[in-house]
């Protein structure tokens, strides 16, 4: 029998509403996501250096170096999409798991990103986010040597999707809310029922104080 083969990825996308086509002008596209992202460890989220492209109505930027596998785009409409592939399968000792606390991170910086990005632009009423993972199938959920987890059995799913739309308001409000609500779902299908909300929100405060400790 062959060894399981992974390839797991992350997709997300970004809508804004109502939807119009040229929200964001195509010398402000740049800045705009440069002055957003989310710089609050050692990777910026989504990644932004020289290899970024000027499309026909877009800019779309790909990075292909070490464990960071990735490639996101944005239209002047304020549609952004972002896939990369999931760092610890670009990591040899690491292949087929998923670190708790970074899944529980990567889902917080989408929703702080999405709200740096739209936060001020009164154009935008709400919020579409859409969330998906896929290559979850027989994947390990995992912690530093510091946490236990109680992983009861690897999934059996394949993949995991989630979207929401919020309001503008109730985005900044609160932009841990939603993150936090998926990552429980996602460790449940991952075979850890025991996480709640209450346990996530520590881990995503530990983020955004930058207490890595």
């Amino acid at each position: 029998m062959s060894e399981r083969q992974f390839d797991g990825y992350w997709f997300v996308t970004i809508q804004p509403l109502p939807r119009i086509d040229e929200r964001v002008p195509l010398n402000d596209l740049l800045p705009r996501i440069s002055g957003s992202r989310v710089m609050l460890r050692g990777w910026d989220y989504p990644h932004v250096d020289d290899n970024t492209r000027f499309l026909d109505g877009a800019i779309e930027n790909s990075t292909d170096w070490r464990e960071y596998h990735e490639r996101w785009r944005f239209t002047t409409s304020g549609f952004f999409a972002h896939r990369w592939r999931m760092r610890e399968d670009g990591i040899q000792e690491r292949v087929g798991t998923l670190d708790f606390i970074n899944a529980i991170w990567s889902m917080t910086e989408v929703f702080v990103f999405a709200s740096r990005l739209f936060g001020s632009d009164q154009t935008v009423d709400q919020l579409t986010v859409s969330l998906e993972l896929d290559g979850l199938r027989d994947r390990r959920l995992t912690s530093r040597p510091d946490y236990w987890i109680n992983v009861r059995h690897l999934p059996t799913e394949e993949s995991f999707r989630r979207e929401v739309t919020l309001t503008r308001p109730a985005l900044l409000a609160d932009p841990l809310e939603t993150p936090a609500r998926w990552s429980q779902a996602l460790f449940h299908v991952m075979g850890a029922p025991g996480f709640t909300e209450e346990t996530i929100r520590p881990h995503q405060q530990r983020l955004l104080e930058r207490r890595f400790a």
